[in-house]
């Protein structure tokens, strides 16, 4: 007894070390762009709670991200869609243990001006806007406009929302060239906002940061079990699959990294994470929804 004793006082006494402490330590994770500030929040909250751990953010595209991670030059990276068999490979070559985590549903939103009278938009006549095949609002069923010439505004080739618009959405043969080619998330919404004729797409989760200019269009409904038309972005209609352009976002850490890098994406996938996921307007992946009946047109 006084043995086992002894050795229970010595295991309670014991501290992990750093590499291990889930809630000790420095860690530096990259994040797609429209999701930096949402995984700030995130990483301050996780701070607030466990005052020994310090998570830096950055902000990148979602290529960048990939390839610092399959380099083995970054523990952490969120980002807007999965890792692609060529990405895997890579790492498998380096012989670079990757672990993946979903933590939420979001989706690309539509934008136009709010002097443009469209308020819908087929997925026919979204594909025509950003192929180029249509360059006239009056050509575009949806608008109603008379005239005037469509002015595209996307971010950089390298970001995750271009990758998923023109790769797994619109699955375009040949890269589109839009009016104007916005650094930012937040570069889209000015431009939109300042520019009648534009339209713009972007993340739902940036559109926290919306301004007063702007229009979010409904888009044509991905499932017949909506039973309408075209359907508002909302978090229950990305949830239910009836919001045509929704995805899954994601964490990836080195699987040779545990300690803080492991810590931060469970909290992140766990019940403080989710919530602020779910306040910020995303749908959260692990946990349960309670879906709220909306009414529209």
């Amino acid at each position: 007894m006084v043995i086992l004793t002894f050795l229970l006082v010595l295991l309670l006494g014991c501290e992990l070390p750093e590499e291990k402490n889930l809630k000790k330590g420095k860690l530096w994770a990259l994040v797609s762009e429209p999701y930096a500030a949402l995984l700030t929040r995130q990483a301050e909250e996780f701070h607030r709670l466990y005052p020994d751990a310090q998570v830096s953010i950055d902000a990148t595209s979602t290529r960048e991200a990939v390839v610092r991670m399959v380099n083995d030059s970054v523990r952490v990276i969120c980002i807007d869609r999965q890792l692609n068999e060529e990405e895997w490979q890579v790492a498998r070559a380096a012989e670079i243990g990757i672990i993946e985590t979903k933590i939420a549903e979001d989706a690309l939103a539509v934008l136009v001006h709010k002097q443009n009278p469209m308020e819908n938009a087929s997925l026919a006549s979204l594909k025509d806007i950003v192929s180029g095949a249509k360059t006239s609002w009056h050509e575009v069923p949806e608008s109603n406009w008379s005239s005037g010439r469509i002015e595209v505004v996307l971010t950089g080739r390298n970001s995750g929302t271009y990758e998923l618009l023109t790769r797994h959405f619109l699955k375009l043969a040949d890269d589109p060239i839009p009016s104007h080619v916005a650094g930012t998330s937040r570069e889209v919404l000015e431009y939109v906002s300042e520019h009648p004729q534009a339209l713009g797409i972007v993340s739902a989760a940036v559109l926290q940061d919306s301004l007063p200019n702007i229009r979010v269009l409904s888009l044509e409904a991905a499932d017949s079990a909506a039973h309408r038309p075209f359907v508002m972005l909302h978090q229950a209609n990305i949830h239910r699959g009836y919001y045509p352009w929704h995805y899954s976002l994601y964490m990836y850490r080195l699987e040779a990294y545990t300690g803080i890098a492991l810590g931060f994406t469970a909290f992140v996938a766990g019940i403080p994470g989710q919530k602020m996921l779910l306040d910020a307007k995303l749908v959260p992946a692990t946990m349960p929804i309670r879906i709220v009946q909306i009414k529209e047109n």
